[in-house]
Parts: C-alpha cells; sequence; structure tokens
C-alpha cells in the first residue's frame, strides 16, 4: 500500500474476500409481566463463509488451490430468563471434519453476579481462527482458510464476577487442560467500567 505508516496497527492486509452469511433468530413476546411485554429472544444462530479471490485467482500455482474458508456456526440459546448457552464451531469443508468446538453456558443474575462454565476443543493440527473474517482491518489469519498444525486443545473454563458497585466489580477466570490435568491460567483482579 502507499499509504503512510504510522504504527504497527495501520498496515491493512491484502485481502480480497467474499463473506456470506445466514443469520436465523428465533424470538418471542414475553408476557410474563401483562403491564410490560418485552420482545424475547430465545435463539440466535449464524452460519458464515468467506471465499478467497486472490486464491481463486492463483490456481496455476502449484499446490492445493482451496479458495473456501472454514464455515462457522455460532449460536446462543437462552431457555430461561437469566442463562444463556453460546456455541461456536468450525468446519473444514476440504478435510469434512469439525476443528473446533466452543461452548458456555452462562448465568446471569441482574447486574450484581455472573458465573459461568464452558469447554474449548480444537483437533490436533487444527488451530482455531482469530479475528474476524467479516471485519476487512482484522489481521490476515490462514487458519480461516485452512487447518494449520498446531496442539490438541481440551480445556474447561471457568468464571465468575461480582459487582461491587454501579462501576467497579471483581472477577475470576479459569482455564483447567484435561490433557496435562493442571490449570493453565487464572486470572483475578478488579474491574472498573
Amino acid at each position: 500500500s502507499r499509504l503512510p505508516h504510522f504504527d504497527d496497527l495501520d498496515p491493512l492486509p491484502r485481502k480480497n474476500h467474499l463473506t456470506y452469511a445466514l443469520t436465523n433468530r428465533l424470538a418471542a413476546w414475553d408476557a410474563t409481566d401483562p403491564a410490560a411485554p418485552r420482545r424475547r429472544e430465545w435463539l440466535y444462530w449464524k452460519l458464515s463463509q468467506a471465499y478467497d479471490l486472490h486464491e481463486h485467482r492463483t490456481r496455476a500455482d502449484p499446490g492445493p488451490s482451496r479458495p473456501y474458508s472454514n464455515i462457522r456456526s455460532q449460536a446462543t440459546l437462552r431457555p430461561v430468563e437469566p442463562a444463556a448457552l453460546n456455541l461456536d464451531a468450525f468446519y473444514n469443508p476440504y478435510r469434512k471434519e469439525t476443528v473446533s468446538f466452543n461452548s458456555t453456558l452462562r448465568i446471569q443474575a441482574g447486574r450484581v453476579w455472573t458465573v459461568s462454565a464452558g469447554q474449548r476443543y480444537s483437533r490436533e493440527e487444527a488451530v482455531t481462527p482469530r479475528g474476524d473474517v467479516f471485519n476487512p482491518a482484522s489481521p490476515e489469519d490462514r487458519s480461516f482458510w485452512y487447518s494449520q498444525s498446531g496442539p490438541l486443545i481440551r480445556f474447561l473454563t471457568g468464571a465468575a464476577g461480582l459487582a461491587l458497585g454501579e462501576h467497579l466489580g471483581l472477577a475470576a477466570r479459569a482455564y483447567y487442560d484435561l490433557a496435562a490435568r493442571d490449570f493453565a491460567e487464572l486470572d483475578y483482579g478488579l474491574e472498573y467500567a
């Protein structure tokens, strides 16, 4: 690019992607309080995939041409008011297998406390994509396109938060590695928002 370079955040990666998605929502009016009915979303589900136009044009190059990204499925289920189950998975259309699956169950009691538990799984030799395929300024991540070499990831996760006032709260998060049978990371702190 011929644009001036001010710092490491400025350069935009070269991208030529066509991204498409299908989003479904299941919502209904919640009339538990007849005086104030409100719209409640029970299910949110999004399927997305990208097509790399540059990869398609370089088919004459040696090696496999794989212009389609992994298919991403994101879902949020809200069966009861304080709970939400988030699911996130990536499916490799070339290898015909799920390469990553994550889930988190979160329960929130008003603005006072939050607790969540979940799991993280990525196949060996699969790197979970980072960034946002929809954002042109997001860093280029080849794992959106194919599975790259990486370790097997099998973690249990847990988090908790407690509000200490309007802008202050305590938070803790843990990642337990099932293979090593040990905590890979323990985070705790005081948050100001």
